[in-house]
Protein backbone atom coordinates (compact mmCIF):
# COMPACT_ATOMS: atom_id res chain seq x y z
CA UNK A 1 0.00 0.00 0.00
CA UNK A 2 1.12 3.58 -1.13
CA UNK A 3 1.78 5.50 2.20
CA UNK A 4 -0.76 7.76 2.68
CA UNK A 5 0.01 11.82 2.06
CA UNK A 6 -2.27 13.91 4.90
CA UNK A 7 -1.91 17.42 4.38
CA UNK A 8 -3.71 20.15 6.58
CA UNK A 9 -4.52 23.05 5.39
CA UNK A 10 -4.99 24.94 9.07
CA UNK A 11 -5.22 28.30 8.13
CA UNK A 12 -9.02 27.39 6.06
CA UNK A 13 -10.73 26.65 9.76
CA UNK A 14 -11.51 28.76 12.47
CA UNK A 15 -11.59 26.72 15.55
CA UNK A 16 -9.32 24.63 16.75
CA UNK A 17 -9.00 21.64 19.54
CA UNK A 18 -6.22 19.23 20.79
CA UNK A 19 -5.74 15.40 21.49
CA UNK A 20 -3.35 13.23 23.36
CA UNK A 21 -4.39 9.69 21.97
CA UNK A 22 -2.54 6.38 21.65
CA UNK A 23 -3.57 3.37 19.66
CA UNK A 24 -4.03 -0.14 20.06
CA UNK A 25 -3.83 -2.16 17.48
CA UNK A 26 -5.84 -6.00 18.17
CA UNK A 27 -5.81 -4.96 21.98
CA UNK A 28 -1.97 -4.29 21.49
CA UNK A 29 -0.41 -0.54 22.30
CA UNK A 30 1.44 0.39 18.84
CA UNK A 31 3.61 3.30 17.52
CA UNK A 32 6.27 4.59 16.41
CA UNK A 33 7.96 7.88 15.50
CA UNK A 34 7.05 7.23 11.71
CA UNK A 35 3.52 6.20 12.12
CA UNK A 36 0.92 8.50 11.78
CA UNK A 37 -2.45 9.71 13.53
CA UNK A 38 -4.74 11.42 11.33
CA UNK A 39 -8.36 12.77 11.97
CA UNK A 40 -11.35 13.52 9.59
CA UNK A 41 -14.05 15.51 9.82
CA UNK A 42 -17.48 13.95 9.54
CA UNK A 43 -20.19 16.80 10.17
CA UNK A 44 -21.90 15.73 6.67
CA UNK A 45 -20.92 14.06 3.67
CA UNK A 46 -19.85 16.83 2.28
CA UNK A 47 -16.97 17.11 4.32
CA UNK A 48 -16.05 13.57 5.46
CA UNK A 49 -13.27 13.33 3.27
CA UNK A 50 -11.52 16.98 4.97
CA UNK A 51 -8.19 16.06 6.82
CA UNK A 52 -8.56 18.20 9.98
CA UNK A 53 -5.25 17.01 11.77
CA UNK A 54 -2.40 14.76 11.73
CA UNK A 55 0.33 13.71 14.04
CA UNK A 56 3.89 11.30 14.29
CA UNK A 57 4.37 9.16 17.15
CA UNK A 58 5.59 10.41 20.42
CA UNK A 59 7.59 8.78 22.61
CA UNK A 60 6.24 9.04 26.51
CA UNK A 61 9.13 10.82 27.58
CA UNK A 62 7.75 11.59 31.54
CA UNK A 63 8.64 8.40 34.01
CA UNK A 64 5.46 8.29 35.97
CA UNK A 65 3.12 7.87 33.17
CA UNK A 66 1.92 3.96 32.65
CA UNK A 67 2.37 4.91 29.30
CA UNK A 68 6.15 5.88 30.10
CA UNK A 69 7.96 4.29 26.89
CA UNK A 70 4.94 4.27 25.06
CA UNK A 71 4.52 6.24 21.91
CA UNK A 72 0.86 8.74 21.68
CA UNK A 73 -0.12 11.19 18.79
CA UNK A 74 -0.64 14.64 20.17
CA UNK A 75 -2.62 16.01 17.50
CA UNK A 76 -4.48 19.31 16.56
CA UNK A 77 -8.02 19.16 15.58
CA UNK A 78 -9.26 21.70 12.98
CA UNK A 79 -13.27 22.69 12.55
CA UNK A 80 -15.32 25.54 11.21
CA UNK A 81 -17.43 24.24 13.48
CA UNK A 82 -17.53 25.85 16.86
CA UNK A 83 -18.89 22.26 18.27
CA UNK A 84 -21.85 19.05 17.16
CA UNK A 85 -19.08 17.87 14.55
CA UNK A 86 -18.15 14.53 15.26
CA UNK A 87 -14.25 13.66 14.35
CA UNK A 88 -13.43 9.88 13.34
CA UNK A 89 -9.37 8.50 12.69
CA UNK A 90 -7.03 6.70 10.25
CA UNK A 91 -4.07 5.19 12.15
CA UNK A 92 -1.08 4.71 9.54
CA UNK A 93 1.31 1.58 10.64
CA UNK A 94 4.54 2.83 8.65
CA UNK A 95 6.46 -0.55 9.05
CA UNK A 96 3.72 -3.38 8.56
CA UNK A 97 2.65 -0.39 5.72
CA UNK A 98 -1.22 -0.86 6.62
CA UNK A 99 -4.04 1.77 7.14
CA UNK A 100 -6.65 1.17 9.73
CA UNK A 101 -9.95 2.60 10.41
CA UNK A 102 -10.17 3.92 13.97
CA UNK A 103 -13.41 2.76 15.95
CA UNK A 104 -13.63 5.85 17.71
CA UNK A 105 -15.35 9.30 17.15
CA UNK A 106 -14.82 12.29 19.57
CA UNK A 107 -16.85 15.20 19.65
CA UNK A 108 -15.35 18.49 18.46
CA UNK A 109 -15.60 21.74 20.62
CA UNK A 110 -13.16 24.72 20.18
CA UNK A 111 -10.48 24.72 22.28
CA UNK A 112 -11.06 21.57 23.94
CA UNK A 113 -8.00 19.48 25.41
CA UNK A 114 -8.40 15.84 25.57
CA UNK A 115 -6.37 13.28 26.90
CA UNK A 116 -2.47 13.66 27.90
CA UNK A 117 0.46 11.49 28.64
CA UNK A 118 -0.59 10.47 32.23
CA UNK A 119 -4.26 9.80 30.19
CA UNK A 120 -4.30 9.36 26.96
CA UNK A 121 -7.20 8.91 24.76
CA UNK A 122 -7.30 5.27 23.96
CA UNK A 123 -8.11 4.76 20.01
CA UNK A 124 -8.57 1.07 18.81
CA UNK A 125 -8.86 -0.15 15.60
CA UNK A 126 -12.13 -1.16 13.86
CA UNK A 127 -12.91 -4.72 14.46
CA UNK A 128 -15.69 -6.55 12.63
CA UNK A 129 -17.33 -9.90 13.72
CA UNK A 130 -19.82 -11.25 16.08
CA UNK A 131 -20.44 -9.27 19.36
CA UNK A 132 -23.03 -11.29 20.99
CA UNK A 133 -21.22 -13.23 23.38
CA UNK A 134 -24.03 -16.33 23.50
CA UNK A 135 -23.07 -17.00 19.91
CA UNK A 136 -20.75 -19.63 18.73
CA UNK A 137 -19.02 -17.22 16.81
CA UNK A 138 -18.61 -14.43 19.53
CA UNK A 139 -15.25 -12.01 19.50
CA UNK A 140 -14.03 -10.92 21.91
CA UNK A 141 -12.56 -8.01 20.12
CA UNK A 142 -15.18 -7.05 18.25
CA UNK A 143 -16.21 -3.40 18.16
CA UNK A 144 -18.06 -3.68 15.00
CA UNK A 145 -21.10 -6.10 14.67
CA UNK A 146 -21.78 -7.40 11.22
CA UNK A 147 -24.29 -9.91 11.38
CA UNK A 148 -22.61 -13.47 11.13
CA UNK A 149 -23.75 -14.59 14.43
CA UNK A 150 -23.99 -18.26 14.87
CA UNK A 151 -26.45 -19.94 17.61
CA UNK A 152 -26.56 -23.23 19.39
CA UNK A 153 -29.25 -25.42 17.38
CA UNK A 154 -33.12 -25.51 19.28
CA UNK A 155 -32.85 -28.42 21.56
CA UNK A 156 -29.01 -27.71 22.47
CA UNK A 157 -27.40 -25.59 24.56
CA UNK A 158 -24.08 -24.91 23.54
CA UNK A 159 -22.13 -24.85 20.12
CA UNK A 160 -20.77 -28.53 20.83
CA UNK A 161 -24.20 -30.21 20.45
CA UNK A 162 -24.89 -30.76 23.95
CA UNK A 163 -27.83 -30.60 26.27
CA UNK A 164 -28.95 -29.78 29.80
CA UNK A 165 -28.72 -32.67 32.24
CA UNK A 166 -31.44 -32.75 34.89
CA UNK A 167 -29.46 -30.39 37.31
CA UNK A 168 -29.68 -27.95 33.60
CA UNK A 169 -25.86 -28.19 33.35
CA UNK A 170 -24.91 -27.83 30.01
CA UNK A 171 -23.26 -30.84 29.07
CA UNK A 172 -23.80 -32.31 32.86
CA UNK A 173 -23.66 -36.27 33.23
CA UNK A 174 -27.01 -35.89 35.70
CA UNK A 175 -29.89 -38.05 34.85
CA UNK A 176 -33.01 -39.32 36.56
CA UNK A 177 -32.08 -42.25 38.43
CA UNK A 178 -34.81 -45.38 38.77
CA UNK A 179 -37.24 -43.44 41.63
CA UNK A 180 -37.74 -40.76 39.96
CA UNK A 181 -34.69 -38.79 41.07
CA UNK A 182 -31.87 -36.38 39.76
CA UNK A 183 -28.76 -37.40 39.99
CA UNK A 184 -30.24 -40.15 42.30
CA UNK A 185 -28.64 -43.64 43.30
CA UNK A 186 -31.87 -45.40 42.31
CA UNK A 187 -32.98 -48.66 44.60
CA UNK A 188 -30.56 -48.52 47.75
CA UNK A 189 -28.48 -52.28 48.25
CA UNK A 190 -30.98 -54.87 50.02
CA UNK A 191 -34.49 -52.64 49.19
CA UNK A 192 -36.73 -54.39 46.24
CA UNK A 193 -38.54 -50.27 45.87
CA UNK A 194 -38.20 -46.79 46.28
CA UNK A 195 -39.83 -46.62 49.60
CA UNK A 196 -38.03 -48.91 51.80
CA UNK A 197 -39.33 -52.16 51.23
CA UNK A 198 -37.45 -55.25 51.10
CA UNK A 199 -38.90 -59.13 49.85
CA UNK A 200 -40.65 -61.48 52.44
CA UNK A 201 -39.79 -65.12 52.18
CA UNK A 202 -42.36 -65.13 49.54
CA UNK A 203 -40.59 -63.04 47.76
CA UNK A 204 -43.11 -60.59 47.49
CA UNK A 205 -41.45 -56.77 47.61
CA UNK A 206 -43.06 -55.21 50.71
CA UNK A 207 -44.75 -58.26 51.07
CA UNK A 208 -45.56 -59.89 55.09
CA UNK A 209 -45.46 -63.79 53.82
CA UNK A 210 -42.84 -65.95 55.74
CA UNK A 211 -41.96 -69.59 55.98
CA UNK A 212 -43.12 -71.99 58.54
CA UNK A 213 -41.11 -74.81 59.29
CA UNK A 214 -42.75 -77.85 61.27
CA UNK A 215 -40.84 -80.71 63.28
CA UNK A 216 -41.89 -84.53 62.80
CA UNK A 217 -41.38 -85.02 66.73
CA UNK A 218 -42.23 -89.17 65.66
CA UNK A 219 -39.14 -88.90 63.58
CA UNK A 220 -40.73 -89.82 61.05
Amino acid sequence: MVEPYWNVQDEIYDYTSTMTGVVYIDNSIVGSENDMLAAFGNYNSQVDSEIRGVSYGQEVALSLSPYFGEYVFIINIYSNWHSYEYIHFKYWDYNNQILYDIHENIEFFNNNSLGDEMSPVELHNVVIGCMDQNACNYNLYANSDDDSCIFPEAGFCDCNGNTDDCLGICGGSATIDSCGVCDGDGIPDGYCDCEGNILDDCNICGGTGSLTYYQDIDGD
